[in-house]
């Protein structure tokens, strides 16, 4: 409910990735998102942007994935999860 969790998706995407988890490269770049601008916006919105407790949050779900788990790229695509490379996006997810 944090404007740090929310990414701009069309419908076809939005309604595709439904509850799936995202794709490493997906997770990489929502968790390098300019903090500074998401602030800005949500001062603006008067909207809590949270993205510390946001990032918190996927770190602990996408730790606990086994190997093999289906990631969602993109409508009818999905990677499969590979813990070594996770390992290279988690750091990413730690306090900004």
């Amino acid at each position: 409910d944090a404007l740090g969790n929310l990414v701009l998706a069309d419908r076809r995407c939005n309604n595709a990735k439904r509850d799936h988890y995202a794709d490493l490269d997906l997770l990489a770049r929502w968790a390098g998102r300019p903090a500074q601008v998401l602030g800005q916006v949500a001062d603006a919105a008067g909207w809590p942007l949270q993205l510390t407790r946001s990032k918190q949050v996927a770190r602990g779900l996408y730790a606990h994935l086994p190997s093999g788990t289906p990631l969602w790229q993109q409508p009818g695509v999905f990677s499969v999860l590979d813990r070594a490379r996770l390992l290279d996006v988690l750091p990413l997810l730690e306090e900004s």
